[in-house]
């Protein structure tokens, strides 16, 4: 049974059209009064109802004296709920270009191209829109779209802390682990912060394109053990183009290292390596449930000691996003990563797949469970090894947070992350598992 004219919750001027009487009739029972099914639809239509119109639609295109206008209507809004919305804004835009006084018409093509980035055209229609005669609901959620479009250009920031500790910050292996009568180094501990800092900046040009800044920096500070404290700052421009469904964008980067050096009689960070290059990136929904991402990445990086390191860098990285509901998401990935330097020894291949699932769980909870593995190859040979060196590596980790806990706008998260690690080299197998808290913030 269908209710397609009962008076649901909502926003805006879709709101403000609604009817509050409510009609109990099946879509099929409906369709054999012809008057009374074009009414509903009608109804439905000026309503922004698409789960009402999506049943209606298929009916009323069999009656013999349809309206095409009615028609080409409702199918822009089966477009736009499909995510086609380059054919949706042109079905809009000829309904519009016969009725240029229908508000809903107008409305829906105006949040159909705000949806697909078409910014300056949108902002034009709701400003046209905001001019009519509307009730104050209707205004209110006019000039909240016209915000949202003026704030597309503003600065995102988010960062994050976290406190770690590591008892083996030096990647050891087992105790007393020996080759060819040489002892391996002993696992040393570590504690201190972890930290992220994300800027980034979105300035719309014309027709869909865009130009992105963006600067990162992170880093770990251990209070023990200072010798082990790195750092990092990449900064990047990329010129792109957006639609609702696909974004893509290339532009160079450049990234700074500075590492302490790992050893006891230095702890304080020193220039490390820098690396230049080019990225691509691109995302794709295929529909409401299923999008993808991909990312290439090509460059140079140059150490400034270790010059036996220098060489090219490549990394591809493909994702899969699953939402199956608003509540619970899957997704599956597979990288590979490539590792050029002068010295053969400690150039590498690496193939990752990895698999992750978010999910909010009543009374607040929400975790989210990721897992990899991953196989890399060296292309020379290390000291005392008589083959060339492989790895296998797995990854587990298990976030948990409460959705209703907050301080200062941060959220806290424990995190369980456990690391294996089996070589073919004795000195490069090794087990870590870490448990700490880490709080975020989108600013």
């Amino acid at each position: 049974m269908v209710s397609p004219l009962r008076d649901e919750p909502g926003n805006g001027a879709d709101t403000a059209m609604r009817t509050p009487r409510t009609l109990r009739l099946g879509a099929a029972e409906l369709s054999r009064y012809p008057g009374l099914l074009f009414k509903v639809l009608l109804q439905a239509l000026s309503a922004n109802q698409e789960e009402v119109v999506l049943k209606l639609l298929p009916y009323y295109r069999q009656q013999p004296d349809a309206d095409a206008r009615l028609i080409q209507w409702g199918e822009a809004m089966m477009a736009r709920r499909q995510r086609r919305y380059d054919e949706s804004i042109r079905m809009y835009r000829d309904t519009l270009a016969r009725e240029p006084q229908n508000l809903p018409v107008r409305m829906q093509l105006a949040t159909t191209l705000f949806l697909n980035h078409e910014d300056e055209a949108a902002l034009d229609q709701f400003e046209r829109i905001r001019a009519m005669n509307l009730p104050a609901s209707a205004t209110h959620a006019v000039n909240r779209y016209i915000e949202a479009v003026h704030q597309r250009d503003q600065w995102d920031i988010s960062g994050g802390l976290s406190y770690i500790r590591d008892d083996n910050v030096n990647n050891a292996p087992r105790p007393d682990t020996t080759l060819y009568g040489f002892r391996a180094w002993e696992p040393e501990s570590a504690s201190g912060a972890q930290y992220r800092i994300q800027l980034g900046r979105r300035l719309p040009l014309r027709n869909q394109y865009y130009n992105r800044v963006d600067i990162e920096t992170g880093g770990k500070q251990y209070f023990s053990n200072r010798q082990y404290s790195e750092s990092n700052a990449t900064v990047s421009w990329s010129l792109g183009g957006q639609t609702g469904n696909r974004d893509i964008r290339l532009g160079p980067m450049y990234e700074k290292k500075w590492y302490a050096g790992g050893r006891a009689t230095s702890d304080s960070l020193k220039q490390y390596s820098a690396f230049t290059g080019l990225a691509l990136q691109a995302s794709y929904w295929f529909n409401s449930h299923w999008q993808w991402r991909t990312q290439l990445q090509w460059g140079r990086e140059r150490f400034n000691r270790q010059s036996y390191l220098d060489g090219t860098t490549l990394l591809w990285s493909n994702t899969a996003f699953y939402l199956s509901s608003a509540a619970r998401f899957w997704n599956a990935g597979v990288d590979y990563y490539r590792k050029g330097a002068r010295d053969k020894a400690h150039a590498f291949h690496l193939w990752n797949a990895r698999a992750g699932w978010g999910q909010d769980w009543p009374l607040g909870i929400s975790t989210y469970l990721q897992i990899s593995y991953s196989q890399r190859k060296y292309e020379g040979y290390r000291l005392f090894l008589a083959q060339r060196q492989k790895n296998k590596e797995t990854v587990a980790q298990l976030s948990v947070w409460h959705r209703g806990l907050h301080f200062l706008g941060f959220t806290p998260r424990l995190t369980f992350s456990y690391q294996s690690v089996r070589s073919n080299h004795a000195f490069y197998q090794f087990d870590k598992s870490r448990v700490f808290v880490d709080v975020s913030r989108r600013f």
